[in-house]
């Protein structure tokens, strides 16, 4: 046989042999194939199953304050909302929440953690034909759940008189959403002048009521009544004691502060002059504006509505009170804890503040309009530069407001709106883009605080938009827990 004969006949060979293998290997061929494809398939959808189990955990974090039961049934309607079509046809199944709370060796606060699984058996394609019909698939997701301390400071002025009972509910509704074993809850009210209605406790938790002084017993016995004005100042320095001073303090602290309207009063350190040639006593009471041009006082600071009397004398003089008084630098004020740690009336370049004041001297006879302008523009410097400083404290301030008075123009010069200040207070975003009828531009976008804890400021137009506005700052706390 020749050399060209023998190697056709090995090629014949060759190609018979190939196919031999072909056809050996095809099947397992078709078996990797197949598996690569049900594994692709499994992958995916174990992904899609790990999305629906973490918001399932996520959900039951946001719940676990209304206890155990609601944290599941929470997950659990999660869960189901989350699952697509393809998942459902793999029978998807979920564990029952795992909720611990886990104590910080170290003497911090801990947290509370929600572990869920769940799992899944997705039918195959290929490798069914090998008898193996599902794919089983199991996922696990952990959700932490920080606790908060939280400080609700409501507005009791006389202007919401009509709209007290939606105000009260929806105030006692937003609190029932934290935990009485785990998170720490203050209520502040106040009008002339504020008060501490519930402190924090000592050590973490709070009782929502028992029937005398709990969260919900105290708002339930506020007072908002006709004649009460609004010291917007004096109640955001009682909430920001009560958080800045809390022992053992949460890893995350909010203040939530609603009004209906600008503010009318503010907490001063004057000097009081009880007859002529006396010397100024040193005094610290509320004033208030009244109409276009006059001041009323002294109320006491740390009472809703009181007029201050103490041993030392009665010091409400009512309109008269600008021919008793004296505010000027003089008097100490960068000391007094109603300042922000800022001179009231300084009118120097020392102490800065966004609307000047003019130094009054009533017993001298200054004109009373310019006791009015103080009023006017400290009442909106000092909550300003307290929610500056507890922003820069790492707290987190939510505004909320209700009615068109504070859309309206007001202030000394007719130039604001009670708007400007809550956006500032709560830092909001939102600052950047605001706009405002009659008005170009974005007229707070400069003040915006890209440094601070950025807050949120809802408004409610009317009663009926207070829950949304509830539930929107509710969601926003709940998820910087988590």
């Amino acid at each position: 046989m020749d050399v060209t004969q023998k190697f056709h006949r090995n090629m014949k060979e060759s190609k018979g042999l190939a196919v031999l293998l072909t056809v050996i290997a095809l099947p397992f061929l078709l078996i990797m194939a197949g598996l690569a494809i049900d594994s692709g398939r499994a992958y995916s959808m174990q992904a899609k199953l790990f999305a629906a189990v973490d918001a399932a955990a996520v959900a039951a974090a946001r719940a676990v304050a209304q206890g155990e039961d609601a944290a599941e049934d929470a997950a659990e309607k999660y869960f189901n909302v989350n699952l697509s079509q393809a998942l459902k046809i793999a029978n998807p199944t979920l564990g029952t929440p795992i909720i611990t709370q886990v104590d910080d060796d170290s003497g911090g606060t801990g947290h509370i953690s929600i572990n869920l699984s769940a799992t899944a058996n997705m039918p195959t394609t290929f490798i069914g034909l090998l008898g193996f019909d599902t794919w089983p698939v199991s996922v696990q997701a952990e959700a932490i759940r920080r606790p908060v301390d939280i400080v609700l400071i409501v507005d009791n002025s006389g202007s919401l008189a009509d709209e007290a009972d939606t105000v009260i509910a929806r105030s006692k509704s937003f609190v029932s959403n934290f935990s009485e074993s785990f998170d720490r809850v203050s209520i502040v009210k106040y009008a002339n002048g504020a008060e501490v209605a519930v402190p924090f406790n000592s050590s973490r938790g709070f009782t929502l009521t028992d029937g005398e002084d709990g969260v919900i017993d105290e708002i339930d016995k506020f007072n908002i009544s006709s004649g009460q004005y609004t010291n917007t100042a004096e109640g955001f320095y009682k909430g920001y004691s009560q958080i800045s001073n809390v022992d053992t303090p949460a890893d995350l602290q909010v203040i939530v502060f609603f009004t209906d309207g600008t503010p009318t009063a503010m907490t001063a350190e004057v000097g009081y002059r009880t007859g002529p040639g006396a010397t100024d006593e040193l005094i610290e009471g509320v004033l208030r504006i009244s109409g276009s041009s006059e001041a009323h006082g002294l109320w006491d600071p740390d009472q809703v509505y009181a007029t201050l009397d103490n041993s030392d004398g009665d010091y409400y003089d009512g309109s008269n009170i600008e021919s008793k008084i004296t505010m000027t630098s003089t008097f100490g004020n960068s000391t007094g804890p109603h300042h922000g740690n800022t001179d009231l009336f300084e009118i120097d370049e020392v102490t800065p503040v966004k609307r000047p004041l003019t130094n009054f001297d009533g017993p001298s006879g200054d004109s009373t309009s310019i006791l009015w302008g103080n009023i006017q523009q400290a009442s909106r410097n000092l909550p300003e530069q307290m929610a500056s400083t507890a922003r820069s404290n790492n707290i987190f301030v939510f505004t909320l407001g209700l009615g068109d008075a504070l859309q309206e123009e007001s202030g000394k010069n007719n130039d604001e709106r009670g708007e400007y200040l809550l956006y500032r207070m709560a830092n909001d975003p939102a600052m950047l883009t605001a706009t405002f009828p009659g008005e170009t531009g974005t007229p707070l976008a400069a003040d915006f605080e890209p440094d601070q804890n950025q807050g949120v400021y809802c408004f409610a137009e009317t009663e009926d938009d207070l829950g949304p506005c509830f539930d929107k700052m509710l969601e926003v706390i709940i998820r910087l827990t988590l």
